[in-house]
């Protein structure tokens, strides 16, 4: 019984922690050799993990309700992380641990609302 006491401990803090948090420890569960394989779906050019720098800008930009995807919909749920692209104009964020690799939801990194 005693083992349980401590999965009961690790669950009870995994809960405590907010979405954003949890797609940030996501982000960085990406392995090396899964960002090897994983591309860009418009012009295959590789992907790093975004900064939390970016994602900052990014998420101020979400809570004035002004950033939207490629598809034209707004982005409004915060992003706890997210893939760029290797130019750095394209983000493609993560969702529940899953890269959202189409070329729709990425979020360009021009629109006005990123301007500093």
């Amino acid at each position: 019984m005693r083992h349980l006491r401590g999965i009961a401990g690790r669950f009870d803090a995994a809960l405590s922690l907010n979405p954003v948090s949890l797609n940030h420890i996501a982000a960085n569960m990406i392995s090396a050799e899964l960002l090897k394989i994983l591309v860009c779906p418009e012009n295959q050019s590789s992907l790093n993990v975004a900064s939390t720098e970016l994602l900052a800008r990014l998420n101020r930009a979400i809570a004035t309700g002004k950033l939207n995807n490629r598809a034209g919909q707004k982005v409004e749920r915060p992003l706890g992380a997210g893939l760029l692209r290797q130019d750095e104009r394209v983000l493609y964020p993560i969702v529940d641990e899953i890269p959202m690799l189409l070329v729709d939801e990425g979020i360009l990194l021009d629109q006005p609302a990123l301007a500093l």
